[in-house]
């Protein structure tokens, strides 16, 4: 893995979509605090670090919900064409 990472990646990559993180080469990883606002079910992710440095320092926010033993986790974004789309996770208990 590159320890440093204060140098911007040479590959060219795809256009950053709206309210969504940068890749690099295709990977994702991210890490930061995060803080929920119940009234409005959404979940913000503040970035502190990121494999893109593009990333640090910004806010995303994703909208959430429990059904029954689920946790739905809603991301709304756009394809590369600027298309606009909901990305979905699903969680769900089991046992």
């Amino acid at each position: 893995m590159k320890r440093d990472r204060s140098d911007e990646e040479n590959v060219p990559q795809r256009a950053q979509a709206k309210n969504n993180t940068a890749g690099v080469n295709g990977y994702d990883a991210y890490f930061g605090s995060y803080s929920a606002d119940e009234t409005a079910g959404t979940l913000a992710t503040h970035l502190e670090g990121s494999i893109s440095a593009v990333n640090i320092g910004k806010t995303y926010i994703r909208e959430v919900r429990v059904v029954d033993n689920e946790l739905i986790i809603q991301l709304k974004t756009t394809a590369v064409d600027g298309t606009a789309i909901t990305r979905t996770n699903t969680f769900s208990r089991i046992g």
